[in-house]
């Protein structure tokens, strides 16, 4: 039963993300995406220069105890950022099973 809510819980997550344009601090432990577009701000410059660039595929991979910072799974490396640069980033989450 435990089984089956959590797969359920997954397929909301998908419906709800899949195909949208959401901001990268919006994206689930484990998902997919590919970078859109990065705002400006005062960190759209290291961002880009650390490889968060439009066309980039990008991945939560774990939280801090209390959500911030995050890391993610950037191409060949891992990235940690504060939860408002993420909010600078805009992302297409990907299917897993179709991801292009």
């Amino acid at each position: 039963m435990v089984e089956h809510c959590h797969y359920l819980y997954l397929i909301q997550i998908k419906i709800h993300l899949c195909g949208k344009q959401v901001k990268l601090s919006e994206l689930h432990i484990g998902q997919i995406a590919r970078i859109r577009s990065v705002a400006e701000s005062p960190f759209k410059e290291k961002l880009q220069e650390m490889g968060c660039i439009p066309g980039s595929l990008i991945k939560p991979i774990r939280k801090a105890p209390f959500g911030d910072p995050i890391a993610y799974e950037l191409e060949e490396y891992t990235l940690s950022m504060r939860k408002n640069e993420a909010e600078t980033i805009e992302i297409r989450p990907l299917d897993p099973l179709f991801s292009s």
